[in-house]
């Protein structure tokens, strides 16, 4: 029987919550779960608000409930650390116009986590019947693909095509992603998987365009270096910020087993 999965998610006491609070839900009915309810508060020792202990009720499942003071992202990722969570889940204000919709601490909270980050905004419904995985042939972009086998029913793994090889002639291109897509997986073990190509100018461009037509977007992260961090933000944050609906972000920092083993753990 598999360990179960340890969930923080970040409460902001404030309508972002419900959200959050139903994809935790969503999660807890697909496999079993430790669930922490954190929210973090400016000063020490200005009690548990009510409106926690209300919001653990609404989630319906069993879960800790934890206020801690500081700054958002680094006491978040105190709490990850401390109770080697697999998983952040957190909310985000609805995007509009094509806008980022960050708050003053989302985007900390998505670089600050070392482990994978379900970003949820406001208004939306996680799912985990099917999720569209952008995949380049990188080692986080196969950990989310095994991360994502492991959640949802079916994952369309999605090639994204610079137009002018779309133009020059998409099936030998595909076919040579295929290839090299087939041999990075039995390299790994894992069993062969589809491979789509969409042409497109960005690789947030052509997932956000395919939202609609899964529950979820899911994108593999490289980075945990300054540098890294920056780069995190031309597709995860992009895809984060500005979808409809919930992103998975799966981050690799160091030997991160996070949700990967989590799943996988005798």
């Amino acid at each position: 029987m598999s360990a179960p999965l340890r969930i923080v998610a970040t409460l902001a006491l404030d309508d972002r919550d419900d959200a959050v609070l139903a994809a935790v839900r969503a999660l807890t009915a697909r496999r079993a779960t430790d669930v922490t309810l954190l929210h973090v508060q400016a000063r020490a020792g200005a009690g548990i608000p009510d409106a926690l202990a209300a919001a653990a009720a609404r989630l319906g499942v069993p879960a800790t409930t934890r206020v801690v003071a500081g700054t958002v992202d680094h006491a978040a990722e105190s709490v990850l650390l401390e109770v080697g969570a697999d998983l952040l889940v957190v909310g985000r204000s609805a995007a509009a116009d094509g806008a980022a919709a960050w708050g003053p601490h989302g985007r900390a909270l998505l670089r600050a986590a070392g482990c994978p980050v379900l970003v949820v905004p406001v208004g939306s419904v996680t799912a985990f019947g099917r999720a569209a995985l952008g995949m380049d042939l990188s080692p986080s972009a196969l950990d989310a693909l095994v991360l994502a086998r492991g959640l949802f029913d079916d994952v369309l793994a999605i090639a994204v095509l610079a137009p002018e090889d779309a133009e020059a002639g998409a099936a030998e291109v595909i076919a040579s992603l295929e290839a090299r897509f087939h041999a990075a997986l039995a390299a790994r073990g894992l069993p062969a998987a589809p491979l789509s190509g969409r042409a497109g100018s960005s690789p947030a461009d052509v997932l956000l365009a395919l939202a609609p037509e899964v529950d979820v977007l899911v994108v593999g992260s490289r980075g945990l270096s300054p540098l890294a961090t920056v780069l995190l933000g031309s597709t995860a944050e992009r895809l984060a910020g500005r979808n409809h609906g919930p992103v998975l972000v799966v981050r690799r920092r160091g030997d991160t087993r996070g949700l990967l083993g989590a799943l996988f753990r005798p």
